[in-house]
């Protein structure tokens, strides 16, 4: 069976005045289905690039990309962005709520780039999904009128909406204390024993230690032994 994610001889590079920057190095590896691996490494050694890279939001300069065998790079946008809605869910750190509209609007924007689902089974959904992050009783409100933790929690509810096989974490603990990073972090674990595949970036080493593989990045590459 094919690996869930596999990447190999990637490149990611940025052409500067000054000569060519490297964001990433020459980076192999593989995920598979239903594992939670994290990404770690110091400000500037690509993290947030590869995981931005595995989300289809940013293309190699060179290497390949195959997710569930097929190869990826190369896709047209509109390609991309039905894979995107198939298989990929994002959460961010600084979790880019629309602060106009409430909770439930939020969480049904993922509905815009899911084309099967019906909109009475979108707002169903999301009702359940905000319930299930523990917000029900904030489904009418605002994000301005909300924790970071809860709009944390928002954000999850969202990147669930189609039911994604994949989530890309992009540092979901990095605005929260620890008592709300925690909690989040809980979240995340469930998801993966119901058999979600999650890749997170982070920067706590307590939390990536807690993660079934961790990969560590340097400059750009990944270090021996760590994948």
């Amino acid at each position: 069976m094919d690996p869930l994610i596999a990447i190999e001889g990637v490149s990611k590079v940025y052409p500067m005045g000054g000569g060519d920057v490297y964001a990433l190095r020459d980076v192999s590896l593989e995920v598979q289905e239903a594992e939670f691996v994290s990404i770690v490494g110091k400000s500037g050694s690509g993290k947030s690039t590869l995981l931005y890279l595995l989300g289809l939001l940013t293309e190699p300069t060179c290497g390949e990309y195959r997710l569930r065998g097929r190869k990826i790079d190369g896709l047209s946008d509109v390609e991309c962005s039905r894979v995107r809605a198939r298989e990929i869910g994002f959460i961010f750190q600084s979790f880019h709520l629309v602060p106009q509209i409430r909770v439930l609007e939020n969480v049904l924007l993922s509905a815009r780039y899911a084309p099967d689902m019906s909109q009475q089974e979108a707002r169903k959904r999301a009702r359940e999904l905000v319930e299930r992050v523990g917000l029900s009783h904030r489904m009418g409100h605002r994000p301005t009128e909300l924790s970071n933790g809860e709009m944390q929690r928002v954000a999850i509810a969202r990147a669930l909406l189609t039911n994604p096989s994949l989530i890309l974490a992009d540092e979901p603990t990095g605005n929260l204390d620890e008592e709300n990073g925690h909690e989040i972090y809980e979240l995340l674990e469930s998801l993966h024993r119901e058999g979600t595949t999650i890749i997170l970036v982070t920067h706590d080493a307590q939390l990536a230690s807690r993660t079934g593989r961790c990969i560590r990045l340097k400059d750009g590459e990944v270090e021996n032994g760590s994948v």
